[in-house]
């Protein structure tokens, strides 16, 4: 703004400027000062009879926009859509993720009926948010459906965290309907000038339709989206739910476990906020003390994010494993120190992009989500670098160095030679560098010009008005054009005396009136609207660079899934070689030789950790294949039995193990009985929970699955628990050499009597001693052999309780040992009452009354018989 003062009376040259914005907030709609270009203002003052003297502000134009929006995060727990189909015993999946827009499918595979277990694994790989079936379905497998997505209605576990399970009528399942619904579908890699019948071929090479039951669960999926998308997520673009890649879903070489042996092993263990308030959400919970907990040093949320489903899909994949092995070797070798510290650098400043597509696509991304994308690519790129020295040293690091292509650069050089940042973040709007289109290089000449010819124009204009109008401006207001602003010479100024000879009176807003004169007209022909030509051609330049990037965002996408699994990796390395664990030899043989084996939790919470060996299976099963345990109360069996499940969970995963060497031999299956887990809901007592799971581990393990069964048979009468175990034990015996391993620890010493002779099978015990004052003390050091006796006596007076109360659980458990009856002694209270009772009714029998007097007596017994029977 420019103003020329004759009078010291004069306004200052901004004292116009908050009325038009004040108009233009009314004037101009808000949806497109959000979604186009920034509204503007510019001012230029001109005051009678001082032209020489010209102010200019500091801002040339007013910028009329909503504050950007944060670029959050995204949440930890992902939305997905689970749509599932089980026919004549075929099982069909697909799923749909919310925020990478990835859509996974399962083709037909065998799932047997009543146990389902495809299902169940298939559901913890893929942890959905809602699932989608017929209703019309087998009235066991939707029960199956119901028991895993209400499966976390048990204790510590808010009902935030539930899923949803919708039915849909079974008539909606139909074969051609859902095939036709699958070929119409805009598949990534499809070429704009493909036509009808190409774009169908195209379709049916990423699908099998001849998986009838994954046709049905696709099929289906898809058309929920369709009505409910706009709905699920409010900056879509259109109704459709966009497609950046299709994969397949592999439930082949996956460790099957149950989500009772999740929450056993403590794999997770998320604690709800103490607040009654808070409690429910699920961004107030905190992972406690778990195997996610002390292993997630990862620094995006990407990496937290892969950790999560690696956790929840151990693999028997001996390929895999050791690839992750080598990238955790690589990061827990002191010397890779630097280049570690450098790619840790490097994956904290790589942001997930799908949020920021999908803003893209809607033409709704602020500057700040443009900077997240280009630091986010820049980085993506260094880190490829960094990864090509270390090539050679994992798969992972060649992988990620491959991505780093043409393509990547080709993308971050055409962001850099678009897009100014400065001038973007000063505007707070998408701006273009200059030198890179003619065109709108002459529009923004023009604009800068407009400032210098504004200036002369209100001094040409000032000599024609009436001498009572001391000062005017020429303003300029998108999509309005170019006005002369007039401050009123008097307060009240009425319409008639604002018109003004050879001038067009358009508004007024608080003191200032503003006209169209006939040199603004000629401003407005042939300078245009220029604000809003530029900020059109800059639109059309993002636009294009916005197409351009969805061509090659499925590479992007690939290379930040490679960051998140290396982040991931990198952090077990560091949990690694900050608890001095070691990477164990993996496999295909039917072994598991743990020397100096410790439980990854427990060595936390103690300061000095008992280290034990684990043995089974090897050449001819030379260790054995069952191991029962016996012992004293809390010598740690149950520890112990935790400690090799976590070890074998650890070593599936790709991690490194809690002891000096570990040799051990992929398993397909880690069953555990370990832990009861009660709730109303259920509506299953605590023993038929515990049945429940050993028929689990009866019926669907194989020679090369893990069996962990801590006290089984407790729940009922100590015969029939006894029976239980010695019948289920036998039964494993019985298959020879193709019996799992199988840790068992038992209070039923009389087993060691009901098993026959095998050399499959061994006992083993926990050291303890006894101190000079006859109490027990546990040394923790497992050893061959067997117990007799509990030691319950032992362990009630190492907990403090009462002498009295000891004591006479020694005399129960010796007469109960022995046979003997139990007599039943009477307090010394009761004998003192029974004995002033006969003293009562000696004296009363002794004593003489009157008739009247017995009368009243016999009255009040009467009484008293009523009242205490």
């Amino acid at each position: 703004m420019s103003t020329a003062n004759g009078s010291s009376s004069s306004k200052d040259d901004n004292s116009s400027c908050p009325d038009i914005s004040k108009y233009l907030s009314v004037l101009l709609d808000e949806e497109s000062s959000e979604d186009d270009d920034s509204n503007e203002t510019k001012c230029n003052d001109i005051t009678k009879n001082d032209s020489s003297t010209t102010k200019e502000s500091d801002e040339t134009f007013q910028v009329l926009n909503n504050p950007n929006i944060d670029d959050s995060e995204s949440s930890e727990l992902e939305e997905v859509f689970l749509s599932v189909c089980w026919r004549k015993g075929m099982l069909g999946a697909a799923a749909y993720s919310m925020e990478s827009s990835e859509l996974s499918v399962l083709n037909d595979i065998v799932d047997v009926n009543p146990e389902f277990i495809l299902t169940t694994i298939l559901f913890n790989q893929v942890q959905p948010k809602k699932v989608i079936c017929s209703s019309s379905a087998s009235i066991k497998f939707i029960s199956v459906l119901k028991t895993l997505v209400n499966g976390e209605l048990s204790p510590g576990h808010d009902l935030a965290d539930q899923k949803k399970l919708i039915l849909l009528p079974g008539k909606e399942y139909a074969y051609d309907a859902c095939r036709r619904q699958i070929l119409s579908l805009k598949l990534p890699g499809a070429h704009s000038d493909m036509n009808s019948e190409e774009q169908r071929w195209h379709v049916q090479s990423k699908f099998d339709l001849q998986s009838e039951s994954m046709v049905l669960a696709l099929g289906m999926l898809l058309k929920c989206l369709e009505k409910s998308f706009v709905h699920l997520n409010l900056e879509a673009g259109d109704n459709k739910a966009p497609i950046n890649s299709v994969t397949d879903i592999n439930l082949e070489n996956l460790v099957n476990m149950d989500s009772e042996t999740f929450r056993a092993l403590k794999i997770f263990n998320q604690i709800s906020h103490p607040s009654n308030f808070m409690k429910g959400l699920v961004s107030s919970n905190k992972e406690g003390l778990s195997i996610f907990g002390i292993f997630n040093r990862c620094k995006t949320v990407a990496g937290s994010k892969f950790m999560r489903v690696m956790l929840l899909q151990p693999s028997h994949d001996l390929e895999v494993l050791n690839n992750r092995l080598d990238v955790v070797e690589f990061s827990y070798n002191p010397r890779n120190d630097e280049i570690i510290k450098c790619m840790g650098d490097h994956l904290k400043c790589i942001k997930s992009i799908n949020k920021i597509m999908s803003r893209l696509m809607a033409a709704r991304a602020s500057i700040n989500e443009w900077k997240t994308l280009h630091k986010t690519i820049y980085h993506c790129i260094s880190l490829g670098e960094l990864c090509r020295r270390a090539s050679s040293q994992a798969k992972l690091f060649e992988e990620i160095s491959l991505c780093n292509t043409e393509t990547m650069y080709h993308i971050i050089h055409c962001i850099d030679s678009i897009i100014d940042f400065t001038e973007s973040e000063r505007l707070n709007k998408f701006s273009v560098k200059s030198g890179l289109d003619e065109e709108l290089d002459q529009k923004k000449y023009k604009y800068s010009k407009l400032h210098e010819v504004m200036s002369n124009l209100a001094k040409s204009e000032l000599g024609t008005l009436p001498p009572h109008v001391q000062e005017c401006s020429v303003v300029y207001i998108p999509e309005i054009g170019y006005l002369l602003a007039i401050t009123e010479w008097k307060t009240n100024v009425s319409e008639d005396e604002a018109l003004i000879p050879g001038l067009d009176l358009m508004f007024s807003a608080g003191s200032t009136l503003y006209y169209k004169s006939a040199k603004t007209r000629e401003l407005d022909s042939r300078i245009g609207d220029c604000v809003v030509e530029i900020s059109e051609h800059e639109s059309r330049i993002m636009v294009q660079l916005v197409q351009f990037l969805q061509e090659h965002v499925s590479h992007l996408q690939h290379m930040i899934a490679l960051s998140a699994q290396l982040d991931c990796l990198i952090s077990l390395g560091t949990v690694a070689r900050e608890n001095n664990y070691v990477r164990p030899v993996l496999t295909d043989t039917r072994i598991i030789n743990i020397q100096n084996g410790r439980h990854p939790l427990q060595e936390l919470c103690v300061n000095d950790f008992v280290p034990n060996d684990t043995f089974s299976g090897g050449k001819q099963d030379t260790h054995g294949l069952m191991k029962i345990l016996t012992g004293p109360n809390a010598c740690g069996k149950s520890v112990y039995l935790k400690q090799i499940a976590l070890i074998i969970y650890l070593a599936h995963i790709g991690s490194f193990v809690p002891a000096t060497s570990a040799t051990i031999g992929l398993v397909d299956h880690i069953h555990t009985r370990i832990q009861t887990v009660e709730s109303v809901a259920t509506q299953i007592s605590a023993f038929a929970i515990d049945v429940k799971q050993m028929i689990l581990c009866l019926y669907s393990s194989t020679p090369n699955s893990l069996i962990i069964v801590d006290e089984f048979g407790k729940g009922t009468s100590e015969g029939s628990g006894l029976a239980l175990l010695a019948a289920c034990l036998q039964h494993f015996l019985s298959r020879g050499s193709k019996c799992p391993h199988v840790f068992i620890s038992t209070h039923f010493h009389r087993i060691i009597n009901m098993l026959p002779n095998s050399p499959l099978c061994s006992f083993q015990t926990l050291e303890y001693m006894m101190d000079d004052n006859d109490q027990i003390v546990y040394l923790y050091k497992l050893k061959d052999g067997n117990v007799t006796s509990s030691l319950a006596v032992k362990v009630l007076q190492s907990l403090s309780i009462e002498e009295k109360n000891v004591k006479k659980a020694s005399e129960f458990l010796e007469a109960m040992s022995s046979d003997k009856l139990i007599t039943r002694d009477l307090a010394s209270r009761r004998a003192i009452q029974i004995n002033m009772r006969r003293e009562i009714a000696s004296k009363f029998l002794s004593s003489a009354f009157s008739a009247e007097e017995l009368q009243k007596l016999t009255c009040l017994l009467e009484k008293f018989k009523e009242k205490w029977g």
